[in-house]
């Protein structure tokens, strides 16, 4: 019943997470674990009531608040942390909204639960961050809290945006592109980003290696009409024409988040 539980609070929370096993023409499987959208709330969390996060006072407040569970995010992360410890997974990989305020205190203690569950299970946390993240962050500051988690480890890294790459064992590689901009929810993929990923997409091919990408904004629609009421939700400027770029590289999958959609474009 506990696990049942858990597991519905988790949907509930408006992150998506779900179990792969990415696997290629003779080629090994590579089971990993990718979750979205975490938004922790240290402030509704600390609130002694669930009314005192919402200015709706109601038993259902958080319907005003796109379903999000904000005051049991750190409990909903915690359950998600220990059903990934069980897993058969390998990896966890997180495509940004870590946080809901971006702010150090959040940042540190998130941080804190990652360096613990991967000391526990002997999984790695892969992150990249989302725009949440970065509304009283700067990219700098991010990579410092969760410089474990990804950046210690980078092949290469674009400094100008904290996007890098790193393997995932002897056939995958993971390419952590960060998407996001500071204190507003558009994407702040440039030219000289994209140009970036092709560089790691030549080398992925000299080195032999599958790529694997996970970015914060969508680069195609999960709901119709997105791009056009949602402005910034998915990349879809034309001189980017960022899905073809990737399906050029070889890229079979991408994770990303942003729109609280469960959905498999």
């Amino acid at each position: 019943m506990k696990k049942f539980i858990s597991l519905f609070l988790c949907l509930l929370l408006a992150f998506s997470c779900f179990a792969f096993c990415v696997g290629a023409q003779q080629s090994q499987e590579l089971q990993v674990i990718v979750a979205t959208d975490l938004h922790l709330d240290l402030e509704s969390c600390k609130a002694e009531t669930v009314e005192n996060t919402n200015p709706v006072n109601s038993d259902f407040a958080h319907a005003s608040n796109g379903g999000q569970l904000h005051y049991e995010s750190e409990a909903i992360i915690d359950g998600f942390l220990k059903s990934a410890a069980q897993s058969d997974s390998e990896y966890v990989l997180l495509a940004g909204d870590l946080t809901h305020h971006g702010s150090q205190q959040e940042h540190v203690y998130l941080a804190q639960m990652f360096s613990q569950f991967e000391a526990q299970s002997g999984k790695k946390i892969y992150l990249v961050p989302g725009n949440h993240d970065l509304r009283e962050s700067t990219i700098e500051q991010f990579r410092q809290y969760y410089a474990p988690f990804g950046y210690n480890q980078a092949l290469e890294t674009d400094e100008a945006t904290g996007s890098y790459t790193v393997d995932l064992d002897s056939e995958y590689r993971l390419i952590a592109i960060n998407s996001a901009c500071s204190s507003k929810d558009g994407h702040a993929v440039t030219t000289q980003l994209m140009d970036w990923i092709k560089s790691q997409g030549e080398k992925a091919k000299q080195d032999g290696k599958n790529l694997v990408a996970m970015l914060h904004h969508n680069i195609l629609e999960h709901v119709i009409l997105t791009t056009a009421l949602n402005n910034g939700y998915v990349i879809s400027e034309e001189e980017l024409d960022i899905a073809n770029v990737f399906a050029s590289l070889g890229i079979k999958y991408t994770f990303t988040g942003h729109t609280h959609h469960h959905d498999i474009a």
